[in-house]
């Protein structure tokens, strides 16, 4: 009698275990602070645009403080701001750029030297071309991620289209396009809003869409996230 009692009692555990997953899904997972990260929203338009809210979090594993920081981003690419989370709220970067016919190099001037293990986050809000190939109204996309010169510990990627287009995942909503240009308004203000410039950049670490992730990425390597979409459900 004991042993069906418990028998029927780890029934009941795994009937609850599993009901709570299906309630509640894993669209919402845990943050964990790495010592490098590096988190993109991306929004794909019906040219074969993408605009890119990246969120890089970089601490300095060197033995030596950090004025300056390399970037590569792969494609044509226009940075529209560089912002640096400092202790006085966020401060916008002043950077130089080198173009190449494959990507292009930002040389970022931090607001403040990084010694050994400090570490800050850095807003990159940019628009790039070459990542897609239209055939017959489908949209092939294969997205890079930024190349740093140190290991990447983990990489999100989240993807979504205009309202007006259809990802393979899933269609994308209106919503998702005003939080481009609420952040592009925040950033355009004379003074930053520390809290809205913090509020987008917890938000894309959680952003919903097409989601791919990645770990441990070798100093200059880059992550690829393929996928389609078009203008036609039927396509």
């Amino acid at each position: 009698m004991k042993i069906k009692i418990i028998l029927m009692m780890m029934l009941l555990m795994i009937q609850i275990v599993n009901g709570l997953s299906i309630i509640n899904p894993d669209y919402m997972p845990v943050y964990k602070q790495y010592n490098n990260a590096q988190y993109y929203d991306v929004m794909f338009d019906g040219e074969g645009e993408a605009t890119v809210l990246a969120n890089l979090e970089l601490k300095n594993t060197y033995s030596y403080p950090l004025g300056e920081y390399k970037l590569e981003i792969p494609g044509s690419s226009r940075v529209i701001s560089v912002i640096q989370e400092t202790s006085d709220g966020y401060k916008r970067i002043d950077y130089k750029k080198d173009s190449f016919s494959e990507f292009s190099v930002y040389y970022l001037r931090l607001n403040k030297k990084l010694n050994p293990d400090d570490d800050t986050q850095i807003l990159i809000f940019y628009k790039a071309n070459g990542y897609v190939k239209e055939n017959f109204g489908v949209y092939k996309f294969e997205f890079q991620t930024i190349r740093q010169d140190i290991d990447i510990d983990f990489t999100r990627v989240v993807i979504n289209v205009n309202e007006d287009l259809y990802l393979k995942e899933g269609k994308s909503s209106t919503k998702y396009v005003n939080n481009f240009l609420g952040y592009e308004k925040a950033v355009a203000s004379y003074s930053l809003n520390t809290n809205e410039i913090k509020s987008y950049s917890e938000n894309i670490r959680y952003k919903q869409g097409y989601v791919k992730t990645t770990y441990n990425l070798d100093p200059l390597e880059s992550f690829h996230v393929d996928g389609k979409y078009s203008d036609s459900w039927f396509n």
